[in-house]
């Protein structure tokens, strides 16, 4: 079970998965973390698996501080009844790919690509497809 000072104990989830297989590497099934604060190392990391960190909030303006001064901006999901406050919120957020009360799904031609240190440049739009040109001007005065 993960636990340590900077991460609080799964609420659900947080151990290996059986079998041979998944002894080496790093496997985790799907854990949910449930009162996080901005302190812990959980919410200043990227992590990629199948882990959900609920931080909950009560002034809007100290939760987007915390969220912009991290150094990754990859994607956020911010859940909520009022629909103002989370597109307000969203517009503010520093973050590559915002869900409104969803999580995960993607859609063909929209770009997908992180802020900050999160990612290299955007997929699975147009931008992607040019990352993999090379560009080149040459300017001429003719005398």
């Amino acid at each position: 079970m993960l636990a340590n000072k900077t991460v609080p104990a799964p609420k659900w989830g947080g151990v290996k998965p059986e079998g041979e297989k998944f002894q080496a590497g790093n496997f985790l099934l799907p854990t949910l973390f449930v009162d996080v604060l901005p302190s812990m190392k959980i919410a200043r990391e990227e992590i990629f698996g199948p882990v959900v960190s609920v931080m909950s909030w009560d002034q809007e303006e100290a939760m987007l501080g915390h969220v912009n001064e991290l150094e990754f901006g990859l994607t956020t999901s911010i859940w909520s009844n009022n629909i103002n406050h989370a597109l307000h919120a969203a517009g503010r957020i520093e973050a590559g790919y915002i869900w409104i009360n969803h999580v995960g799904s993607h859609f063909l031609g929209a770009p997908y690509g992180g802020q900050k240190n999160s990612g290299l440049g955007s997929t699975g739009c147009l931008d992607e497809l040019l990352n993999y040109l090379q560009f080149k001007n040459i300017h001429i005065s003719i005398l």
